[in-house]
């Protein structure tokens, strides 16, 4: 009776054990694959705010050379209109110089000639404001900027003349060039992520970039866990993978009961061979 509990003992004892560890590793595991997607998300986020700063950083450095380009052509023609050249050519100016409009101010502010017949109404927000009244009197300064109108983006210029007056010359904004979608697509491309983690970047509607080629819309049941981020006008998300997040866990627990199993054979296999000692010298 006492060798079938020892045998039932010896059997059960490990198994229990086992058990044990199995759960001990399940929870510490998953509290601590938990606590590490937490960070692992907050550093995907700024990862993906850094690449969006990388890229209004290289967007407003070519806003700034479009808007400085535009500055020159418009100062050429107030030289072009200085030297008194005929105000009909303008208009070949204006194509080669690829600009949508011009308009040409006296000293006191009154329209003496433009391009398009509603370019001083459609500009005169910008006409009233105190920066370009100055230029009427100060026609050594310059002043650039970007304005929606109507629904439409315009790049535009205004310098002074040297008689007084001022010359404002507009351009309708480019849209994003190739240069910048493919620079924009390819911010997070191929990025390796921990936990196999997939992240997004949208303006809101459209998804610009992720670190998945394939990805090409966002899912209501995208990952076992989700985390959103915000930079200005972008929406940034992070997505893990069930089996990506508690990988380490599960390696962790698959390592451990395989060295427990391991150990488990080798205290049988000495238990037998100790038994078969005995066996030997009962018989001897």
């Amino acid at each position: 009776m006492d060798k079938n509990r020892m045998r039932y003992a010896f059997v059960i004892v490990p198994v229990l054990m086992g058990l044990v560890v199995f759960v001990v590793l399940f929870l510490a595991g998953t509290k601590s694959d938990k606590e590490q997607m937490e960070k692992n998300a907050e550093e995907t986020l700024r990862l993906a705010e850094k690449k969006c700063i990388q890229y209004e950083r290289r967007r407003l450095e070519q806003k700034t050379k479009s808007l400085l380009s535009l500055t020159r052509w418009v100062e050429n023609y107030a030289r072009y209109v200085e030297a008194g050249q005929n105000r009909k050519k303008s208009i070949q100016y204006i194509k080669e110089a690829g600009l949508t409009g011009l308009l040409l101010l006296d000293e006191k502010g009154k329209l003496l000639w433009q391009s398009e017949l509603d370019g001083d109404t459609k500009f005169a927000s910008v006409l009233s404001k105190e920066c370009v009244q100055e230029i009427l009197s100060r026609p050594k300064k310059t002043y650039m900027d970007c304005i929606s109108l109507e629904k439409t983006d315009y790049n535009y210029g205004v310098v002074g003349r040297k008689q007084g007056g001022l010359v404002l010359g507009y351009k309708k904004a480019e849209e994003q060039t190739e240069e910048q979608k493919r620079y924009l697509k390819e911010l997070l491309e191929d990025y390796p992520l921990k936990m196999d983690a997939i992240v997004v970047i949208t303006d809101g509607e459209t998804l610009i970039s992720s670190n998945e080629k394939q990805y090409k819309t966002i899912k209501e049941d995208e990952g076992w866990y989700r985390r959103k981020g915000a930079y200005k006008q972008y929406d940034l998300y992070v997505f893990f993978p069930k089996e990506g997040v508690f990988r380490e866990r599960n390696n962790t627990i698959f390592g451990c009961l395989a060295v427990y199993g391991v150990l488990c054979l080798f205290l049988v296999f000495m238990r037998f061979h100790k038994r078969n000692g005995r066996a030997e010298k009962t018989v001897d």
